[in-house]
């Protein structure tokens, strides 16, 4: 069996960016639980963001001439498995969901200094990155369950 190669994988990571935006901060929630370190956390949770808000450019680049995207999670289509549809206007929700985090984690440290405690930090930034994953997936699914699922 040949290898890939690296145009190949490439071409790969650009046809699953709508899954990469949620799925990023998903898997980045329960790392920084096991890390621990804050400003180790804080930094994941801030690289999360840009790959997000990098996905999310990128989709809404693909979308902005009034296309769509339709991506069907395991290869299911819907009604029995779940698709993301992203157009221009999720899109660039999408893109506004994750600049914003980004620039609010950028100043997060600051802010939650005197308002939680030390050792609850990593915790504040996991819950942070579930709700930011929570948020992008209600914007990207495209069924009514799957909000549900999101919230």
């Amino acid at each position: 069996m040949a290898s890939p190669n690296a145009s190949e994988l490439v071409l790969t990571a650009i046809d699953h960016m709508p899954i990469l935006v949620v799925i990023v901060p998903l898997i980045m929630a329960p790392v920084s639980l096991i890390v621990g370190n804050t400003r180790i956390v804080w930094l994941l949770a801030l690289l999360a963001s840009l790959i997000a808000w990098a996905a999310s450019s990128h989709l809404l680049m693909q979308v902005i001439d009034g296309g769509h995207i339709s991506y069907h999670l395991g290869g299911w289509k819907p009604p029995l498995g779940i698709e993301y549809r992203i157009d221009a206007a999720n899109a660039l929700v999408l893109f506004l969901i994750s600049g914003i985090s980004t620039l609010v984690l950028v100043y997060m440290p600051q802010s939650i200094r005197f308002e939680i405690k030390k050792v609850s930090h990593t915790l504040f930034y996991c819950c942070y990155l579930l709700c930011f994953a929570g948020l992008l997936g209600v914007v990207a699914t495209g069924d009514a369950f799957n909000i549900f699922v999101f919230l």
